[in-house]
């Protein structure tokens, strides 16, 4: 019973030790103090001077980073987000009072989409009462590519996706899919534009073809983008086509053709702050 008494004993010491000697060989970042940070907002009569938009890209190096072939392969497949998509998303201009919430929620917005790793929208005092703003963005990989195969119940099934969330730069979707199975062969493809036109409004598109029917689904979405948004609205389309079987023995006895359709509309209007 004395063993492992000591054999504990020692193992205790031992990680005092361990935790003594990184507290003694750690004190700054043990101990250390955040800096204390700019206030987003000065004051309530701070007014935007100027904004920077600054976009890196998604393996973009500092000078001291060193950038792998892969990286450097996966980076030629990518366009940079274009300036426009990052601007339309800004609910503040030059001139505005600066607004806490208004850089938060563009913040929030620009996330939203999906394209970025990283988001942030800095302040820096320029002038009397006046505030520059660098909005920071850097890219997301958003291609995507998957494919499998595999041999079930003596027939060969494979699947194959090709998707794009960035396309050009200018923050549209578009993705196809081919999908070959025992059961049905289907062929996809669905486009999304967030800010159809350059508005708030968001046009998502998808069509599947399959041997055995089809289904067409577009909405139509105008989302609260910010606390100042008035109103918003939804259309909603869904349609279905579906060829029916009844098997007996083996052999199709019966068919039956179905098509459902599912159409939706909705408002909201903001009544108070």
């Amino acid at each position: 019973g004395i063993i492992p008494s000591v054999r504990t004993r020692l193992r205790l010491v031992r990680a005092a030790l361990a935790i003594v000697a990184f507290w003694v060989g750690c004190p700054r970042q043990l101990h250390a103090q955040t800096p204390p940070q700019t206030p987003l907002c000065p004051s309530a009569e701070s007014r935007i001077s100027r904004i920077t938009v600054e976009r890196l890209g998604v393996f973009e190096s500092d000078g001291h980073d060193t950038i792998s072939w892969i990286d450097a392969g996966a980076k030629a497949l990518h366009t940079r987000t274009r300036d426009l998509v990052v601007r339309r998303e800004l609910l503040f201009a030059p001139g505005d009072h600066c607004d806490v919430e208004l850089l938060g929620q563009t913040e929030r917005n620009l996330r939203a989409l999906w394209l970025f790793r990283q988001v942030e929208v800095l302040t820096r005092p320029e002038g009397e009462n006046e505030i520059a703003v660098t909005v920071r963005v850097r890219d997301a990989f958003t291609l995507k590519v998957n494919a499998g195969y595999k041999r079930e119940g003596g027939t060969d099934n494979w699947d194959a996706r090709l998707g794009e969330t960035n396309l050009a730069g200018l923050g549209l979707g578009l993705s196809l899919r081919r999908n070959l199975n025992f059961e049905r062969g289907l062929s996809s493809v669905a486009f999304v534009d967030p800010r159809l036109l350059g508005s708030r409004e968001r046009l998502a598109i998808a069509f599947d073809d399959r041997s055995d029917g089809h289904t067409l689904q577009a909405s139509l979405l105008r989302p609260f983008h910010g606390i100042n948004a008035r109103w918003s609205h939804e259309f909603v389309y869904n349609e279905t086509r579906d060829l029916l079987r009844l098997y007996e023995a083996g052999t199709v006895a019966q068919r039956w053709d179905r098509k459902a359709i599912e159409a939706s509309v909705g408002a909201a209007v903001r009544l108070g702050a």
